[in-house]
């Protein structure tokens, strides 16, 4: 979570704050401390089950050749 305790973020909450989007890239748990903030700032977030399901995505595609669905 970008610190030693669990619940630590390694951004102040100004530099949140000012941000139009965010990402984590921690899976579990898919809420994380950042996300949480950047959600109450208003930014659009992207979690870590997001990033992992699009690395999946693009990795199906180059293994087989076909380009997944959304779904």
């Amino acid at each position: 979570a970008g610190g030693q305790e669990e619940h630590d973020v390694a951004f102040g909450q100004a530099t949140i704050a000012a941000a139009e989007t965010v990402f984590d890239v921690v899976a579990l748990p898919s809420e994380t401390p950042l996300i949480t903030a950047a959600r109450a700032a208003g930014a659009q977030v992207i979690t870590g089950a997001q990033v992992i399901a699009l690395q999946a995505a693009a990795q199906f595609e180059r293994y087989t050749g076909v380009r997944p669905t959304a779904e």
